[in-house]
């Protein structure tokens, strides 16, 4: 893709989303006023630089700002589903273990025989770890090693 392709692509989304670039806006007002964002749990996130004499340091500091709502709720929603999740299989009295989270992916190692509850269970807390306008979606994998897994529907 050419520059100048990238640049008609962006264009394109900010007339088709734009109140995307609107929210982005707002947040780079809100970090430049406060000197932090908020996450969708409340966390303070500091954006330094942003007066910064320094225009890459600047730029920087900007692209953090307009993005950094986005990105840390993303993780806030992850971390909170991965908790709930694990509580929920706990307490059904299941065997699954959280083994690693990966961005916005947690694999779990569940024994074979409760494969199919434990994905419900995991779904349905992961699903519900945040109750926001639009619902959130939560895929499964399942497979006997990392490399191995297939989608499974739910």
């Amino acid at each position: 893709m050419t520059a100048a392709e990238a640049k008609e692509l962006i264009a394109r989304f900010d007339r088709t989303y734009s109140q995307v670039r609107a929210f982005q806006d707002e947040q780079h007002r809100l970090a430049r006023e406060r000197g932090y964002i908020v996450t969708l749990a409340g966390r303070k996130w500091p954006i330094g630089g942003l007066e910064s004499l320094d225009p890459h340091d600047r730029a920087y500091a900007e692209r953090m700002a307009r993005r950094a709502t986005h990105e840390g709720s993303v993780s806030d929603v992850a971390r909170r589903g991965l908790l709930d999740a694990d509580r929920a299989l706990r307490d059904n009295g299941l065997g699954a273990i959280p083994l690693v989270q990966i961005l916005d992916e947690v694999l779990f190692e569940v024994p074979e025989a409760e494969v199919a509850e434990a994905a419900q269970i995991a779904c349905q807390a992961m699903r519900l770890a945040f109750v926001l306008a639009a619902p959130l979606r939560v895929g499964v994998e399942v497979g006997p090693t990392w490399a191995d897994l297939q989608p499974t529907a739910m």
